[in-house]
This record gives C-alpha cells, structure tokens and sequence, in this order.
C-alpha cells in the first residue's frame, strides 16, 4: 500500500511540474549576467509566456547547489509574476572590496518560480491540507570583471593553450577571463568535456581524458551575450605547441 502511495505522489509531483514548465512557462533572457567594475548596477530579465501566475524569488549566490549568499543584492528578492508579462531584477554590488582585481570572479543567479494554485482547483478537500506545489529553478552565471580588465576579453579565446601527457590534454588558460568551451574538438572530434567540465578558470588548467594522440585542436567558447565566438586552431606535435 504505501509502495502504491508513493509511486502516485511520484506521478502527482511530475504532473505539477511538467505543467509547470510547459508551452513555453518561465524563461530567462540571457545565459549569463557581466558585472562591470564600472557599473553601479545591471540587469536580468525573466519572461513568462505561460497562462500561469507564478511567484519568483531571486538570489545571488557563491555556487550553484549552495544557499550562501554572494556579495550581490538583488531588488526586487520576490515578486508575483503575471501570465504573459516580464520582470527585470537589478543586480547591485554588495561588499565587493575583497574580491579580486586581476581576474573575473564568479557566483550565480538563482530563480525559483512556483506556479499559482488557482481557486477553482481548490476542493474542499484540498483546502484542508497544506498544498504543495513545485517550483522551476533556472540558475544563470553572474560575473563580476573588473575594472582594469574590461578591455581584453575579446582577445581572450585566442590565448588559450594545449598540452598532450599520455592520455591527458591540459588547456591552460593565462588570462584572467573565465572561459566555457561551447566547443573543443580533437582531431575534428569533439571530447567529452563533461565530466571536468566546461569552464577554464582564470590563470588556471583544466584536464580532459582523450584516447588518442592529439594533432589539431580546434574550439571555440562562450561570449557575453551567450553567443558563440569564432572557431580558433592550435596545431601540435609529440603532445606540444607546433
């Protein structure tokens, strides 16, 4: 019985979510937010396309699967969202002294939207009990690049290199510019970057497994605006920079 029970609740849970989400629902604007040193503030965008009303909460925060609060307010935390509408949230800077002034840092945004019981769906029943409902979470990259560095980042891609150790490609990334690889291909083949993940660290290396002897190397990562840059080539020979 109580296997039965659980497996129904399962069935109810992924129902309200999917409805949640469908035709569209809630959706944001941009894939990531750049905080300039300069700016005083900026802005996000959240659109809902769908026929629900949702209530959205917003939070600025060190890592994605933490609830600690990064050095960022955001106004307005919590808002009602109109079917069919947008809301902009302006991003404000909170504290940031101590961050770095040689390199990007990173944290990110958090929007948690829960749909609107409407009262017609309300039963006698159902009004006795409390109602639980999912909410969409949407987590976005928010980087803070500072002053001193604003100007350079279109020159960045260019500047990564690549290493062969045995089975072991190492990307070196000198710059002080985070990078994600929406592309990075062996020999016209693109690696599984999965698991080490997409994004370089400023002054940093990242290492992917390949399973072959590395002779070209193309890629291409991840610009301001979400889009991708162009493609870039590296040439090696006996695991090194030919």
């Amino acid at each position: 019985m109580m296997k039965l029970f659980l497996v129904l609740l399962t069935l109810l849970f992924s129902c309200i979510f999917n409805i949640a989400i469908a035709d569209g629902g809630v959706l944001l604007n941009q894939t990531r937010v750049i905080f300039l040193g300069t700016a005083k503030s900026t802005k996000a965008t959240i659109e809902n396309r769908s026929n629900n009303t949702y209530l959205v909460k917003v939070n600025a925060l060190i890592s994605p699967d933490s609830q600690e609060k990064a050095p960022f307010l955001v106004n307005p935390p919590l808002f009602r969202m109109e079917s069919q509408s947008q809301n902009t949230v302006v991003i404000m800077p909170n504290q940031i002294k101590h961050l770095p002034t040689d390199r990007e840092s990173v944290f990110y945004l958090s929007f948690l939207a829960i749909p609107s019981v409407p009262k017609n769906e309300l039963t006698e029943s159902s009004e006795s009990y409390s109602q639980v409902s999912f909410g969409l979470q949407m987590v976005i990259k928010l980087f803070y690049r500072p002053e001193n560095i604003i100007s350079g980042v279109n020159q960045a891609p260019s500047q990564l290199t690549y290493q062969q150790k045995g089975n072991v490609l190492i990307v070196n990334n000198p710059t002080a510019y985070f990078q994600t690889f929406s592309s990075l291909k062996v020999n016209g083949k693109q690696i599984d970057n999965q698991s080490a993940g997409m994004m370089v660290a400023p002054f940093s290396d990242i290492k992917y497994q390949i399973h072959q002897e590395a002779k070209d190397i193309t890629w291409r990562v991840m610009n301001d605006f979400g889009g991708e840059s162009r493609e870039y080539h590296q040439a090696l020979k006996g695991g090194e920079k030919k």
